[in-house]
Protein backbone atom coordinates (compact mmCIF):
# COMPACT_ATOMS: atom_id res chain seq x y z
CA UNK A 1 0.00 0.00 0.00
CA UNK A 2 1.43 3.32 -1.13
CA UNK A 3 1.89 6.28 1.68
CA UNK A 4 -0.91 8.25 0.31
CA UNK A 5 -3.28 5.12 0.85
CA UNK A 6 -2.01 4.31 3.93
CA UNK A 7 -2.89 8.25 5.05
CA UNK A 8 -5.94 7.89 3.73
CA UNK A 9 -6.50 4.83 5.57
CA UNK A 10 -5.30 6.45 8.99
CA UNK A 11 -7.83 9.14 8.40
CA UNK A 12 -10.58 6.54 7.62
CA UNK A 13 -10.11 4.72 10.89
CA UNK A 14 -9.64 7.76 13.24
CA UNK A 15 -12.75 9.55 11.71
CA UNK A 16 -14.57 6.37 13.10
CA UNK A 17 -13.00 5.52 16.03
CA UNK A 18 -12.96 9.44 17.44
CA UNK A 19 -16.49 10.04 15.91
CA UNK A 20 -14.88 13.28 14.21
CA UNK A 21 -16.23 15.28 11.55
CA UNK A 22 -13.25 15.58 10.06
CA UNK A 23 -9.45 14.13 10.14
CA UNK A 24 -6.49 15.65 8.80
CA UNK A 25 -3.55 13.40 7.88
CA UNK A 26 0.25 14.31 6.67
CA UNK A 27 3.25 12.89 7.02
CA UNK A 28 1.81 9.75 8.79
CA UNK A 29 0.66 11.39 11.49
CA UNK A 30 -2.82 13.00 12.43
CA UNK A 31 -1.89 16.57 12.59
CA UNK A 32 -5.84 18.34 12.58
CA UNK A 33 -9.12 16.30 14.51
CA UNK A 34 -12.63 18.46 13.64
CA UNK A 35 -15.77 18.18 15.33
CA UNK A 36 -17.54 20.90 14.30
CA UNK A 37 -20.84 20.64 11.86
CA UNK A 38 -21.07 21.20 8.47
CA UNK A 39 -18.17 22.93 6.68
CA UNK A 40 -16.91 24.96 9.87
CA UNK A 41 -13.42 23.10 9.95
CA UNK A 42 -12.99 23.14 6.59
CA UNK A 43 -13.24 26.53 6.05
CA UNK A 44 -11.76 27.48 8.86
CA UNK A 45 -8.53 25.39 7.30
CA UNK A 46 -8.72 26.82 4.09
CA UNK A 47 -8.58 30.39 5.50
CA UNK A 48 -5.16 29.41 7.14
CA UNK A 49 -2.35 30.92 5.56
CA UNK A 50 -0.27 27.50 6.64
CA UNK A 51 -2.92 25.78 5.17
CA UNK A 52 -2.59 22.06 6.38
CA UNK A 53 -5.12 20.96 3.57
CA UNK A 54 -2.13 21.19 1.15
CA UNK A 55 -0.56 17.86 0.11
CA UNK A 56 -2.70 16.17 3.24
CA UNK A 57 -5.17 12.96 3.50
CA UNK A 58 -8.45 14.02 4.66
CA UNK A 59 -11.60 11.78 6.32
CA UNK A 60 -14.60 13.51 6.10
CA UNK A 61 -17.86 12.58 7.63
CA UNK A 62 -20.15 14.26 4.62
CA UNK A 63 -18.28 15.28 1.38
CA UNK A 64 -20.76 17.64 -0.78
CA UNK A 65 -20.27 19.66 -3.59
CA UNK A 66 -18.86 22.64 -1.26
CA UNK A 67 -16.21 20.42 0.67
CA UNK A 68 -14.90 19.31 -2.51
CA UNK A 69 -14.36 22.42 -3.89
CA UNK A 70 -12.23 23.63 -0.97
CA UNK A 71 -10.50 20.41 -1.14
CA UNK A 72 -10.22 20.90 -5.13
CA UNK A 73 -8.71 23.98 -4.64
CA UNK A 74 -6.56 23.52 -1.63
CA UNK A 75 -5.02 20.29 -3.65
CA UNK A 76 -5.73 17.54 -0.64
CA UNK A 77 -3.39 14.33 -1.89
CA UNK A 78 -6.20 11.77 -1.64
CA UNK A 79 -10.07 11.79 0.44
CA UNK A 80 -11.99 9.24 2.58
CA UNK A 81 -15.95 10.33 2.64
CA UNK A 82 -18.23 8.31 4.88
CA UNK A 83 -20.86 9.79 3.13
CA UNK A 84 -20.03 12.18 -0.24
CA UNK A 85 -22.69 13.43 -3.03
CA UNK A 86 -22.54 12.28 -6.66
CA UNK A 87 -21.43 16.18 -7.60
CA UNK A 88 -18.60 16.03 -4.92
CA UNK A 89 -17.34 12.74 -6.24
CA UNK A 90 -17.39 14.31 -9.31
CA UNK A 91 -15.71 17.55 -8.77
CA UNK A 92 -12.65 15.66 -6.95
CA UNK A 93 -12.51 12.82 -9.67
CA UNK A 94 -12.13 16.13 -12.44
CA UNK A 95 -9.51 17.49 -9.73
CA UNK A 96 -7.58 14.33 -10.08
CA UNK A 97 -8.13 13.64 -5.98
CA UNK A 98 -7.78 10.02 -5.19
CA UNK A 99 -11.53 9.32 -3.58
CA UNK A 100 -12.66 6.78 -1.19
CA UNK A 101 -15.86 6.53 0.40
CA UNK A 102 -18.69 4.38 2.12
CA UNK A 103 -21.64 6.16 0.37
CA UNK A 104 -22.80 7.60 -2.23
CA UNK A 105 -25.48 9.71 -2.51
CA UNK A 106 -27.59 12.00 -5.24
CA UNK A 107 -27.22 14.90 -3.38
CA UNK A 108 -26.25 15.89 0.48
CA UNK A 109 -29.65 16.85 2.02
CA UNK A 110 -31.05 18.76 5.14
CA UNK A 111 -32.99 17.99 8.00
CA UNK A 112 -36.15 18.65 5.44
CA UNK A 113 -34.76 15.74 2.89
CA UNK A 114 -34.45 18.98 0.71
CA UNK A 115 -30.79 19.52 -1.11
CA UNK A 116 -28.36 21.30 1.16
CA UNK A 117 -28.14 24.51 0.65
CA UNK A 118 -24.54 24.83 -0.04
CA UNK A 119 -24.31 21.88 -2.32
CA UNK A 120 -27.13 24.12 -4.22
CA UNK A 121 -24.65 27.46 -4.36
CA UNK A 122 -22.05 25.59 -5.49
CA UNK A 123 -23.50 23.92 -8.41
CA UNK A 124 -24.92 27.29 -9.46
CA UNK A 125 -21.55 28.77 -9.50
CA UNK A 126 -20.44 26.36 -12.28
CA UNK A 127 -16.96 26.73 -11.95
CA UNK A 128 -14.92 25.89 -9.25
CA UNK A 129 -12.75 28.90 -9.00
CA UNK A 130 -16.00 31.12 -8.73
CA UNK A 131 -17.44 28.83 -5.94
CA UNK A 132 -14.34 28.83 -3.70
CA UNK A 133 -14.11 32.29 -3.49
CA UNK A 134 -17.63 32.48 -2.59
CA UNK A 135 -17.48 30.09 -0.20
CA UNK A 136 -14.10 31.83 1.74
CA UNK A 137 -16.86 34.64 2.47
CA UNK A 138 -18.42 32.20 4.60
CA UNK A 139 -14.89 31.68 6.95
CA UNK A 140 -14.45 32.52 9.99
CA UNK A 141 -11.92 34.99 10.84
CA UNK A 142 -8.64 32.50 11.66
CA UNK A 143 -6.31 34.28 12.48
CA UNK A 144 -6.09 33.64 15.95
CA UNK A 145 -6.41 29.75 15.52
Amino acid sequence: MDMNREEIELARRKLLTLNASLIIVRDGGVVYVGFRPGLEDLLLLAARKDSLLEGSSVADKIVGAAAAVIMAVKKVAGIYAHTISMPGLRILEESGIPVLYGERVEFIRDDRGEPCPMERMVLKMGRIPEAYRMLMRLAPDSRGS
